[in-house]
């Protein structure tokens, strides 16, 4: 009968030290879905114009609530993100300082240099609740496994600077992911 108690005690022990790992741990696990992950941007399409990117190998790296944007040349921008509805909406975009590894040092990137966003497919605004921050929507037109494709609309003052062109001009971002980095 000692040999059973012990057993018994040994096991709920054990189990009971599992739970206590798994429900004291921070949630950090991946909850966006087929979002989450590494995306190669492979193609923009815009006024009915296809830009292949595919050379460029532009990525976007998705996780928890960031989006890490790089590419071969060494580029490395960071944003924000929340997902709404259909809805991917880029927030506080900027680009690491010197100083990353002192804690929240970023620089926004100020207006006037968000040329440096289109590579990545991003036509950012200014954002009206932080004017001194850029941010950009995006429509999910489809989230699979492999495929994701966005849809962003022309920022406003963008389409001020191009007499002619509708305002509701679509542009179409395609991606593939990555399968090696997922």
């Amino acid at each position: 009968m000692n040999q059973k108690i012990k057993r018994l005690l040994t096991h709920t022990t054990a189990l009971l030290t599992i739970l206590l790992a798994f429900t004291n741990c921070e949630n950090k696990w991946p909850d966006n879905g087929h979002l989450d992950g590494m995306w190669q941007l492979m193609s923009i399409e815009q006024d009915a114009i296809v830009t292949d990117k595919k050379t460029d190998k532009v990525y976007w790296s998705v996780r928890t609530n960031l989006v890490q944007l790089t590419d071969t040349k060494g580029t490395r921008l960071y944003a924000h993100f929340t997902r709404n509805d259909g809805s991917l909406i880029l927030t506080d975009l900027c680009t690491p300082s010197a100083h990353e590894q002192e804690g929240d040092n970023d620089e926004w990137i100020p207006y006037e240099k968000r040329d440096i966003l289109l590579l990545f497919g991003i036509q950012a605004e200014t954002d009206p609740q932080h004017p001194e921050r850029l941010t950009q929507t995006f429509h999910i037109d489809k989230l699979t496994f492999s495929t994701l494709i966005l849809y962003g609309l022309r920022p406003h003052s963008i389409c001020e600077h191009q007499p002619g062109i509708a305002c509701d001009s679509r542009r179409l971002c395609r991606f593939h992911s990555v399968p090696v980095r997922r």
